[in-house]
């Protein structure tokens, strides 16, 4: 399965959030509570992550689902990493499933009025 840019843009986030904090990908395994050659599978990124674990990442680490599924993606990368994510959050439970449809939009309404701006 080749690796999709929701991958590479999760790969991105937690780098920057390890690099910020200053943690090897040992200190980051253990916050995560996930083996350290997992880790090293989704920094690199070799593999593409579940959304439970796209989840455990967001809630041990503060960044958001939307900021772990499109950050730094613009035009065909971006419309095809929210397609991605929407598919994923069709995945979760009704409740979640909002709560991470309703940040997809404001994400996408902040993304708007700064690129029209």
């Amino acid at each position: 399965m080749p690796i999709c840019e929701t991958s590479k843009c999760m790969s991105n986030a937690v780098l920057k959030y390890m690099r910020k904090r200053d943690l090897s990908l040992s200190k980051m395994a253990k916050l995560l509570s996930l083996p350290l050659s997992s880790v090293q599978n989704y920094c690199k990124p070799k593999v593409n992550p579940r959304v439970d674990t796209m989840e455990l990442i967001s809630q041990a680490t503060g960044i958001s689902m939307v900021e772990l599924f499109l950050c730094g993606l613009s035009g065909e990368e971006l419309a095809k990493s929210a397609v991605h994510f929407v598919e994923l959050a069709a995945e979760l439970p009704p409740d979640e499933c909002r709560k991470v449809l309703q940040a997809l939009s404001e994400a996408i309404d902040q993304y708007s009025s700064r690129t029209l701006s």
